[in-house]
């Protein structure tokens, strides 16, 4: 892999990949190149090769959090074979998903979103006994009943409702204007805290107490990024780009802020799609993206072993 610069004080992403996973814990990732349920425009199924390249291609020190991501090991779990048969693909995701090694964080890079519901349950079999806060980060809502024949990606919040704990999750930086109220009030009647970004730009500090709130006794989280939460202007390369989003400092906070303050039992980006990608750009933040999840999921296990319960205390 070719170096922005040649710098032997510099270790590379690229160079720590484990071939066997080792240690009690880590960060294990997985491709799911699946976009037959794409809702629009296809493409997200070349994401998960380019995302990692572009990964690879990061300094394992994260300069803009002063954390090391290195002291978390890392290994890649390999790649789901895509097939046309939606039921046959969606339960190669989950048994794939259920290969990861035990206690360590499941990174998931798709692929359309609705690779989330057989994440989501690979993730509630291998911590069985948790309880799991949920941390929906998407400009949809992802609430519609999927429709034979006219698939779509937004249906995982309907099909996997019968394993999420709706009074433990939170939707944020919705703003696609596809919807109507009658979803908005069903879901906040189920328990889900959800906010829409310009609500969480008027007051984020009052979001993130909203969300400590939601998520207190929480065993671990389950994080998925939709990446049309960002705005177009960062973020063209996708599906349905948003023209009112989040900002990519705003989501990259978020994700480290999270990463650092609980466990992370797994993790899912989705809806990258590098041949709408003209420049990179949306490949490359994809990949900040994740570096500053794993500097908040390295600098909780630092906090950890020097006896704290997350950076901040």
């Amino acid at each position: 892999m070719k170096r922005v610069v040649e710098d032997p004080s510099v270790c590379w992403i690229a160079d720590i990949w484990q071939a066997v996973p080792e240690g009690p814990s880590g960060l294990a990732f997985i491709e799911v190149p699946f976009d037959y349920a794409v809702s629009h425009r296809p493409g997200a199924r070349f994401a998960p090769a380019a995302i990692l390249n572009a990964l690879g291609a990061l300094a394992t020190t994260n300069l803009d959090r002063r954390q090391d991501v290195a002291v978390l090991p890392c290994f890649r779990l390999g790649t789901v074979a895509p097939d046309h048969d939606f039921e046959r693909a969606y339960a190669k995701i989950e048994a794939a998903a259920l290969e990861a090694p035990a206690d360590w964080t499941l990174i998931s890079i798709g692929g359309d979103h609705s690779i989330t519901d057989p994440l989501l349950r690979a993730t509630k079999k291998r911590f069985s006994h948790a309880e799991i806060g949920l941390v929906h980060i998407d400009a949809h809502l992802d609430c519609r009943p999927p429709r034979k024949g006219q698939e779509h990606s937004g249906h995982w919040v309907y099909t996997a409702s019968d394993v999420i704990s709706f009074e433990r999750m939170a939707q944020l930086g919705v703003s696609a204007p596809v919807y109507s109220l009658e979803y908005v009030a069903e879901l906040e009647a189920k328990g889900v805290l959800l906010r829409t970004t310009s609500e969480m730009r008027r007051d984020p500090q009052l979001v993130r107490e909203e969300l400590t709130h939601r998520l207190d006794g929480v065993d671990g989280l389950y994080i998925t990024l939709d990446i049309d939460a960002i705005d177009q202007a960062f973020a063209p390369g996708t599906s349905v780009p948003c023209t009112n989003g989040l900002f990519p400092y705003e989501v990259m906070d978020l994700l480290f802020l999270l990463g650092a303050r609980y466990r992370i039992l797994g993790f899912d980006l989705t809806e990258v799609s590098p041949p709408l990608d003209q420049t990179g750009a949306t490949v490359a933040l994809a990949a900040e993206l994740i570096h500053h999840l794993w500097a908040g999921i390295a600098a909780h296990l630092t906090a950890v072993i020097r006896g704290k319960t997350s950076p901040a205390s």
